[in-house]
């Protein structure tokens, strides 16, 4: 199980129509975190495809504006939290 193994805040931006990768691989990540009770930011984009210049100016709003946010508020006390969290397990 990978997501035992994440110790770091994690954002994933996935899209809904990705024929790359299949939302449904996401969503079973996602739900090994949860299980895990690992911290994430999980951004479902209606209608996107796998690669951003397929992207119309909306979805690239809500990619940037939620990677800002998780950036500025996410990642830098949870990455203490996280580091903290790993040497306690080992």
């Amino acid at each position: 199980d990978m997501a035992a193994d994440v110790y770091i805040p994690l954002m994933i931006i996935h899209g809904t129509v990705d024929q790359r990768t299949p939302p449904e691989q996401a969503k079973r990540y996602v739900k090994a975190l949860e299980k895990n009770n690992k911290y994430f930011k999980y951004v479902s984009v209606k209608d996107a495809d796998h690669f951003t210049n397929t992207w119309t100016y909306d979805h690239k709003q809500l990619m940037y504006g939620s990677l800002l946010d998780f950036l500025e508020n996410d990642c830098g006390k949870l990455s203490l939290q996280a580091r903290a969290q790993a040497k306690a397990s080992d």
